[in-house]
């Protein structure tokens, strides 16, 4: 009898690439004429942005641009800001060729120092690390029929994630930021931070609209005759994009993110040498990923009845259950100021570092990490930053979580809010978990099937039924295999339905 098998493809997820990339900073500046010399370094912050990145055959290319801003006091006891925008470029080996891949990078800054070489130059130092992650949906061929040779198979059903769409842009948004209340004219924005949610998500027709908002937040310097301060500044910035999605339609469950890139704030000037708005320009990202669960039967086990057999085994890793989470936590904590606690709290930003998440035993997902405090103060008549690092643990109830769900997940602040007491500040964080989980699972398939119509299978015995006494639920399957027979002849000469037998059985021998 002719031997012949049939495969066909099923789309997993492979990860490329999952490490790390790192960016050094060297900036040796000398102020222009028209500043003043510096008396003392206030703060000195990089703020690490991706311009743009993109794979050619096995390497990553990323193209962005930190930007160095300097704060400090001169000697007539004013502020001035120094700001300049560092570019860099890193190409990342990856371990294959990647195409339509799906990429992250997370960028963070290691460390930062500044040192005023003489009145007139600065020397600021830093690194940046990268966390980039690497995707793409690969096929991996697996065998759903063999027939001839009188072979016998087992399929498993494996409910999974059928081909994952993924697609995702780049886009630029420009727009005037008016501030209100500003005591004075507006010099520079010192720090800037933006983050963005998605608020909805459509497919119509082969296309994805999604739509969400940036939350813009700002300190910055401002001049009048009376000197300098600090004040802050919160905008929203209302995000709209249309995504081409080849093949997705209302059955897929859809997942769609923004995230910002890179945010800069610039002082736009007036024909009066004022001015009370800001031009901000985000650079951002929309990232969907489309799946629909679909039922496959690969053949992990097979014989022979009347020839010798071999075969090998490859583990096939899917996913399914593919669920979507947005979810928003809140957390209180006390800080303490060893020193005393300031005259006047101007400000106080906050990010999470460290993050790490777990199923827990009772259906929810354990959270830990810490919470960088960040806070613009006045004691004694100078200004004054503060950082503060506080280890947090939380828990979030997540509908359908489970020991065996993998949770991918981003947890940004929000909205962080202050009271002072007598000895600190106690900080109220709202944080936001946005993200996707799913149930992973691996099977043992064959890949590969051979038969050797040259090694005939003896029989000791010349009968056609055998008496054989099972175990409570033994597998039908391994029975039929030890005995050289067809599994389907002993579930209907025994009436079984459901695979498993127990007590006495007539082994019918084909």
């Amino acid at each position: 009898m002719d031997f012949s098998v049939k495969k066909e493809p099923v789309f997993v997820t492979e990860v490329i690439y999952d490490g790390q990339a790192e960016q050094g900073v060297e900036f040796d500046y000398v102020l222009p004429d028209y500043y003043p010399d510096i008396f003392k370094i206030l703060k000195c912050t990089l703020r690490p942005g991706i311009v743009s990145y993109n794979i050619s055959g096995d390497k990553l290319i990323c193209d962005g641009i930190i930007s160095i801003t300097v704060l400090y006091l001169s000697e007539d006891g004013n502020m001035e800001c120094i700001e300049h925008r560092y570019s860099y470029s890193k190409t990342v080996d990856l371990p294959k060729a990647a195409e339509n891949a799906t990429v992250t990078i997370e960028p963070k800054v290691d460390y930062c120092t500044c040192r005023a070489v003489s009145g007139r130059r600065i020397d600021v130092r830093g690194a940046v690390s990268f966390k980039i992650k690497v995707s793409c949906v690969s096929p991996f061929e697996i065998m759903t029929d063999i027939s001839g040779c009188f072979v016998q198979t087992r399929k498993t059903a494996v409910c999974c994630t059928g081909r994952k769409l993924t697609a995702g842009k780049q886009f630029i948004i420009r727009e005037d930021i008016g501030v209100s209340g500003a005591d004075g004219i507006i010099r520079a924005a010192v720090n800037c931070e933006a983050a963005a949610t998605v608020s909805d998500c459509k497919i119509i027709s082969d296309k994805v609209v999604i739509k969400g908002e940036a939350k813009v937040k700002a300190l910055y310097l401002v001049k009048n005759d009376s000197g300098s301060s600090l004040q802050t500044m919160e905008a929203d910035v209302p995000l709209s994009q249309i995504v081409d999605m080849q093949g997705v339609d209302e059955k897929h469950s859809c997942y769609a993110r923004f995230r910002v890139l890179s945010c800069s704030l610039s002082v736009k000037s007036a024909d009066d040498g004022t001015s009370g708005v800001f031009a901000c320009e985000l650079t951002v990202e929309s990232q969907i990923t489309a799946t629909l669960e679909e039922n496959i039967y690969p053949i992990t086990d097979m014989y022979s009845t009347q020839y010798e057999a071999s075969y090998s085994l490859s583990a096939l890793k899917t996913e399914s259950d593919h669920r979507y989470i947005s979810q928003s936590l809140s957390l209180r904590q006390n800080i303490e100021f060893e020193d005393g606690l300031p005259d006047n709290i101007i400000d106080v930003s906050c990010e999470t570092a460290d993050i790490t998440c777990r199923t827990g035993s009772t259906g929810e997902l354990d959270i830990s990490g810490k919470l960088v405090y960040m806070i613009a103060a006045v004691k004694d008549g100078e200004p004054m930053f503060i950082e503060k690092s506080k280890p947090f643990d939380a828990s979030a109830v997540i509908t359908g979580i489970t020991a065996e769900s993998t949770v991918s997940s981003e947890i940004t602040v929000s909205a962080v809010s202050y009271s002072i007491g007598e000895d600190g500040i106690e900080t109220r964080c709202s944080l936001l978990m946005q993200g996707s989980m799913h149930t992973g699972r691996t099977t043992q398939v064959i890949t590969k099937a051979e038969i050797d119509e040259t090694a005939v299978k003896q029989r000791t015995d010349d009968y056609a039924l055998k008496l054989y006494f099972a175990d409570t639920d033994e597998d039908v399957w391994n029975i039929a295999k030890r005995y050289n027979t067809s599994a389907k002849a002993i579930e209907a000469e025994n009436e079984i339905t459901d695979g498993k037998a127990s007590g006495l059985l007539l082994i019918p021998i084909i």
